[in-house]
């Protein structure tokens, strides 16, 4: 039985941590590096080592979300019979279940100067293009592919606002329906 002590998450990681949680509980009004680093138990200028301002904060949190919905989106293509719509079902679950976060990623609050999000981003889309493009015949991948991204983009928009019709469903059984509807072979 080992006697070390476990390591200590990196601080980043843990503001980061701290940020997600708050943006969860109270939105992105609550959301500010003094409130991370009070959250995180740390000094208020510890957020500083790591984040310049409140909006590199907002671009670190939302670029490791977006990193978790690439890895929510690799999982789904790699272990499902149809990988598209799994994927399509994964990405209205991510957002759904992370409904602040991914209005940070997609939102108003348009990060698009920070490459680290722009990378990111294309990452996730990435494995939806690459997956579209093993399913549809050439010459229609990046169409598909970015009619996939709106369609899911949209549904996921939808069932945050609660705006899906009643008797649609489940927002994700409804973006398995609207996949293979879409790309009829996914």
């Amino acid at each position: 039985m080992s006697t070390q002590k476990p390591a200590k998450p990196e601080l980043r990681s843990v503001l980061l941590q701290a940020g997600r949680e708050i943006l969860a509980a109270d939105g992105m009004a609550g959301l500010g590096l003094r409130a991370v680093t009070r959250r995180a138990g740390v000094s208020p200028t510890a957020a500083y080592r790591y984040f310049a301002d409140r909006e590199h904060l907002l671009a670190a949190i939302a670029t490791s979300g977006v990193w978790e919905l690439t890895a929510d989106l690799e999982t789904a293509d790699r272990s499902a019979a149809e990988p598209l719509i799994a994927q399509g079902v994964a990405y209205v679950h991510f957002a759904t279940a992370n409904a602040a976060l991914y209005r940070l990623i997609f939102g108003p609050e348009r990060l698009a100067h920070y490459p680290e999000l722009e990378n990111a981003l294309a990452a996730a889309y990435g494995i939806l293009a690459a997956r579209v493009a093993k399913t549809v015949a050439p010459g229609e991948a990046e169409d598909k592919s970015l009619a996939c991204w709106c369609l899911m983009h949209g549904l996921a928009s939808l069932a945050i606002d609660t705006r899906l019709p009643s008797d649609s469903g489940m927002p994700e059984a409804l973006a398995a329906r609207l996949v293979k509807a879409l790309v009829p072979r996914g």
